[in-house]
């Protein structure tokens, strides 16, 4: 199970880092 534990650690990481990333770059940034 702990094989399991890290594959889903793994995907909810970068799940996060992709969807940061396209938040992001769908945002414009005022300065």
């Amino acid at each position: 199970m702990n094989v399991l534990r890290n594959t889903l650690q793994k995907f909810a990481e970068c799940f996060f880092v992709i969807n940061f990333a396209e938040n992001r770059h769908k945002k414009p940034i005022y300065n």
